[in-house]
């Protein structure tokens, strides 16, 4: 709709999006870390010294970066499916055979 009446208007929206998108995507994160924190002291003082808790929150930080790593290569694998089940509704759609050489990749 912004772009039917100026490209700087779709522009602005779009910036602003980002940028409250990338904010809030902050916040979260810092957040996230001072509660961790707040959170280990809280619990863990007997048996865990302040200065080590650094350390617990790099593992906590690569966890999170093995889920990230394995929910991309699940949506890719999930989407690789919807592609080729598409294609199949449309073939059959068409009354085109699934599995002619024609139409195989």
């Amino acid at each position: 709709s912004a772009a039917r009446r100026s490209y700087g208007e779709a522009l602005l929206i779009c910036f602003r999006g980002g940028a409250f998108s990338s904010v809030l995507d902050i916040t979260s994160f810092v957040a996230g870390v001072i509660i961790l924190c707040v959170f280990i002291h809280a619990t863990f003082t007997p048996v865990v010294s302040a200065t080590e808790i650094p350390m617990l929150m790099a593992g906590y930080g690569f966890g999170a970066s093995f889920v990230a790593l394995f929910m991309q290569l699940g949506g890719g694998i999930y989407t690789k499916a919807a592609d080729v089940g598409a294609d199949f509704v449309g073939k059959v759609a068409q009354g085109i055979p699934k599995t002619t050489r024609a139409t195989k990749r």
